[in-house]
């Protein structure tokens, strides 16, 4: 039975990282340990599921009434990524932030809007998989 803890779990990574830069041999190894294995991707066909079942007509955290600024004279547009967090055990989003944007027009409130529509959302719980993915909106305007 392992005695590490999380956090000498995550220090061991670290210094194996550091270990493969300079490269040196991985500490884990060294220490006569196999080294940690890397989860999985969590499943992209659980992302779209995820998108289907908390927002079935939109597919998106229900910010597309912010495109239109000021009707078709001003509109917010354009590609918006952001990373997820999941709870291991329930799905729950746990984080949510924006890692890319596009929007040039007044992009706070859209940004907000999909942040804080996202944490209200649940995907499949992501048991031996990755518990972070990235999700991409496209926002367009009507004009």
């Amino acid at each position: 039975m392992s005695t590490r803890t999380p956090s000498s779990t995550s220090g061991l990574l670290l210094a194996a990282a550091f270990a493969l830069l300079a490269g040196q041999p991985d500490p884990a190894a060294a220490a006569g340990q196999a080294p940690a294995a890397r989860p999985t991707p969590y499943p992209e066909a659980w992302i779209e599921e995820g998108r289907v079942t908390n927002a079935p007509h939109t597919r998106e955290p229900g910010c597309v009434h912010l495109v239109y600024k000021r009707g078709c004279s001003e509109v917010r547009r354009g590609r918006v990524t952001v990373g997820v967090g999941l709870d291991r055990s329930t799905g729950k989003v746990t984080t949510a932030r924006v890692v890319r944007s596009t929007i040039h027009t007044d992009p706070k409130p859209m940004l907000r809007c999909i942040t804080e529509g996202l944490l209200r959302w649940t995907f499949k719980a992501p048991g031996d998989h990755a518990p972070d993915f990235e999700m991409t909106f496209i926002y367009s305007d009507k004009c």
